[in-house]
């Protein structure tokens, strides 16, 4: 008699639980079989009482053998889910974060404030990664248009293709550069800035679990400056190309808040300048505008 649905999410936790590589045995358990079975995970509960085939039984405790192992489920399961989207993801590309869906969110808040032309936004995303920043904006607004940029062309690989899932490849480009490298600084105005830059310290990188330390990329988590140096370029460079009245998001890490805070206020330019906290209570974006005159 072949074992239970419920069965192997139970026997997957278990395990996942004694190697002690996540703080979601239960809900890695539930992925991993899903994807297994070829079944959203909500179909898992409704079947819970049906058998698994020995099959994918045996496909479904190796990947929960690598998951002990430290591979991190998106990895094995090839997405995200973002947004409102699942989003392509493997070795080389950062896995995106719920936490940075809070970017999203104050972005749409900041653009209902002014009465923008929707035809004629731009966005810019720096450190794009799999493009789930600028892509899932780009979904929110149908008529506008974006540049994603990376250094990484591995990371850029994921982004494109997830342009082409989303049906968003005609709105946006991509470039291949470091920050704000080969943007003209002369011509460029965008009206939304994004970005969630590395902002990791040495010494914090390396307490980080072995899941990610050893299977995500650390130049897209480790930054210079005590974790704020990318911060400081691209503050620095929003100055130059947000259109007037444009608006920059960075996310930004728990103790960094108060620093970045007072930099972009003594560097001048910028305005409207807060610390916004993500929904666990910890400083998570910082948001600005460009002033009206440069300083």
């Amino acid at each position: 008699m072949t074992d239970t649905i419920r069965h192997h999410i139970h026997e997957g936790e278990k395990l996942l639980t004694r190697a002690g590589m996540t703080e979601s045995p239960r809900l890695d358990s539930e992925l991993l079989l899903a994807h297994c079975l070829g079944v959203e995970r909500f179909e898992l509960i409704v079947a819970e009482n049906q058998g698994v085939c020995d099959s994918d039984s045996e496909q479904f405790y190796q990947s929960i053998s690598q998951r002990s192992q430290g591979i991190p489920v998106a990895y094995q399961i090839g997405y995200r889910s973002f947004w409102k989207a699942d989003f392509k993801v493997g070795p080389g590309v950062l896995i995106p974060r719920p936490e940075s869906e809070r970017i999203i969110e104050i972005a749409i808040q900041c653009l209902g404030q002014d009465r923008y032309p929707e035809d004629s936004l731009r966005f810019l995303d720096l450190g794009t990664g799999s493009g789930c920043l600028l892509l899932s904006l780009l979904s929110e607004y149908p008529r506008a248009r974006g540049l994603g940029v990376d250094r990484s062309i591995e990371a850029l690989s994921y982004a494109r293709t997830n342009a082409v899932e989303l049906s968003l490849q005609k709105r946006v480009h991509w470039l291949c550069s470091s920050w704000g490298d080969g943007l003209d600084l002369g011509r460029c105005q965008y009206d939304l800035i994004v970005s969630n830059p590395p902002y990791v310290t040495s010494e914090e990188y390396r307490h980080l679990s072995g899941s990610i330390r050893n299977f995500e990329p650390e130049r897209a988590l480790v930054a210079p400056e005590d974790g704020v140096g990318f911060h400081q370029q691209i503050l620095k460079l929003a100055r130059e190309i947000l259109s007037p009245r444009g608006w920059i998001l960075l996310e930004l890490g728990r103790d960094q808040g108060q620093q970045l805070y007072q930099f972009a206020v003594n560097l001048g330019g910028l305005t409207n300048i807060q610390i916004l906290k993500d929904y666990g209570g910890q400083d998570r974006v910082l948001l600005s505008r460009r002033a009206e005159s440069l300083i």
